[in-house]
């Protein structure tokens, strides 16, 4: 059983490889810029590592970084795939500057759940939260905890397994948290509608915890939860759908239902929560948003889209955009596309600065954006910077361009799919779906040094 989001992957990949055909991208010389790369783990898939990392990392108080593989561990019977249902790994930095992998937890399908896609979060006692697509007890998709204990271990817990019927299905994005310990996340697909729901798991006195769903979305609506939601100082939630919006106008060639939105959830004092659309995409403004946003101190969001902006080459779909969402005294946002990848782009052109905007954006303390593309460069992926200006234009420069090429026998790693995350001193730390040492070639963990 393949996963849904890796589907959606693949669907992307062969897209977006004609795509660089047709613009000479594809074999281009190695190019790789920013001398401050370097990879800290490359995944094997054997010996319980992990590989093929699709969620953003996190870090604790110290530094120590923690992340998802969406394959590999240790495979059993409950694995669709022999490389293993996903593990959870911590990387913690050496006092000589190498650093040393420590899988924290194993999947193993049924009943604790498969194939990990999104990122985990922790909450105030230094519990991991995450989820799994598939398996869990009926095999719909899971919530889980992990919880140190003495000595290193990790112990892990079931918080939720989805019945795959109206409280969702399949979820593969990140979760995030509330003062009061509530859980909200969102499932691809199940719900009254089978197009997906948004949920709130609140911890129960004693043990255990309850689900609620918050909202379900119905075809031919928005549809498609690939990402997952943010929440502001008020309690309001915030996601996208990766498809859905205005039907009457074909959004792509191919793509009929719709651009995507981005939506709005606001609770009130009844218990209830109020649904609305604060921006359907145009294709021209960007299309199919699959990565998380990112909010800033005034309300501001910020967020990338897969597919559309550039209108020379949107026939084909475009290479993403960026864009932010701020709120007026009147209730109604504005949008402004801060960056369109590609826009200069002509046929035979050997670089673009980006091309396919899947991941979530990252906002560092000085208002600075991060980003990765899954293919741009020389065709396997770039990380980007988005700055501000005293004009209020944005300058986008590219941090690192992947290549299959190797460096001292390590290859960059190829095709990053989840966003990155940025300390305090302005290291840049992400993950690739592909590419390593020639013997691991299931991903990689790298650093970016300023």
């Amino acid at each position: 059983m393949k996963s849904v989001q890796s589907s959606l992957t693949q669907n992307f990949l062969l897209a977006a490889s004609a795509m660089l055909v047709l613009l000479g991208i594809a074999a281009s010389p190695a190019f790789a810029q920013g001398s401050g790369y370097k990879v800290i783990h490359s995944f094997s898939g054997i010996d319980g590592d992990g590989q093929l990392p699709t969620g953003d990392l996190v870090s604790d108080a110290t530094g120590n970084l923690y992340g998802t593989t969406s394959a590999g561990g240790v495979y059993n019977d409950n694995c669709t795939y022999p490389e293993g249902c996903g593990t959870v790994f911590k990387l913690t930095k050496t006092p000589g500057g190498s650093w040393t992998r420590t899988e924290l937890w194993q999947f193993t399908g049924e009943p604790d759940g498969a194939y990990p896609q999104a990122g985990l979060i922790f909450d105030g006692a230094g519990n991991l939260y995450g989820t799994t697509q598939y398996g869990g007890v009926y095999g719909a998709g899971s919530v889980f905890e992990l919880s140190p204990g003495s000595g290193g271990a990790w112990s892990e817990k079931i918080v939720y397994s989805f019945l795959g019927t109206t409280d969702g299905s399949n979820p593969d994005s990140q979760l995030v948290i509330d003062p009061a310990g509530n859980l909200y996340g969102t499932t691809y697909d199940g719900g009254s509608g089978e197009q997906g729901v948004v949920f709130e798991l609140s911890p129960v006195a004693g043990g255990g915890w309850t689900e609620s769903v918050l909202q379900a979305f119905v075809y031919p609506g928005p549809r498609y939860l690939t990402a997952g939601l943010v929440r502001d100082s008020a309690g309001n939630l915030y996601g996208s759908t990766f498809t859905g919006g205005n039907l009457e106008q074909p959004c792509l060639i191919g793509q009929y239902d719709g651009c995507g939105i981005v939506f709005e959830l606001s609770p009130n004092s009844s218990g209830t929560w109020t649904y609305n659309v604060i921006l359907t995409f145009d294709g021209f403004d960007g299309a199919l948003p699959h990565g998380r946003m990112a909010i800033d101190g005034a309300g501001n969001l910020y967020g990338a889209t897969s597919s559309g902006g550039n209108v020379k080459y949107y026939g084909y779909g475009g290479f993403g955009t960026v864009f932010r969402l701020s709120p007026n005294s009147s209730g109604a946002w504005t949008e402004t596309v801060l960056h369109v990848f590609g826009a200069n782009a002509v046929a035979g052109e050997t670089f673009i600065d980006g091309d396919d905007a899947y991941s979530s954006v990252t906002l560092d303390s000085a208002g600075n954006l991060y980003g990765t593309t899954v293919y741009g460069g020389t065709g396997y992926g770039n990380v980007y910077e988005l700055s501000p200006s005293t004009t209020g234009a944005w300058k986008e420069k590219t941090l690192f361009a992947f290549s299959n090429q190797s460096s001292s026998g390590t290859r960059y790693g190829i095709f990053p799919e989840a966003g990155v995350l940025v300390d305090s001193a302005g290291n840049v730390f992400g993950t690739t779906l592909e590419g390593g040492t020639i013997t691991g070639t299931g991903g990689v963990v790298f650093e970016i040094t300023p």
